[in-house]
């Protein structure tokens, strides 16, 4: 996943430094990467921080605690319990694995892209 949105990134600076149009960037995002793709609120803040001369390519350091429910492991967690019934709720699988509403939900848009259950 990280390596994906490394190779994003590099794109969205390559198009920037060709001057291509924020449109034209999205569009060519999707035509790539398709359902992976950032959303357009995300490419247009990239876009400004390469226009604004940003060199680098991962994220700016956070403060605070990492989190510890939306990782590699707990998206796999989350997959096994998919995989066994696909008609279970979110609170279920938080109620399951002791994680937050929340952060199944950021699991299965974000991780897991699914968009239904």
């Amino acid at each position: 996943m990280e390596n994906l949105r490394f190779k994003i990134r590099t794109n969205v600076e390559f198009m920037v430094k060709l001057r291509w149009s924020s449109g034209e960037i999205i569009d060519a995002l999707k035509k790539v990467y398709g359902d992976q793709s950032p959303s357009r609120t995300q490419v247009f803040e990239w876009i400004k921080r390469f226009k604004e001369s940003r060199e680098e390519l991962k994220d700016d350091q956070r403060s605070g605690r990492p989190s510890t429910s939306t990782n590699e492991d707990m998206s796999a967690k989350v997959q096994e319990i998919l995989d066994e019934d696909r008609r279970i709720s979110i609170t279920e699988i938080a109620r399951n694995l002791n994680i937050s509403h929340g952060s199944v939900h950021m699991i299965l848009t974000d991780c897991l892209r699914l968009s239904k259950l």
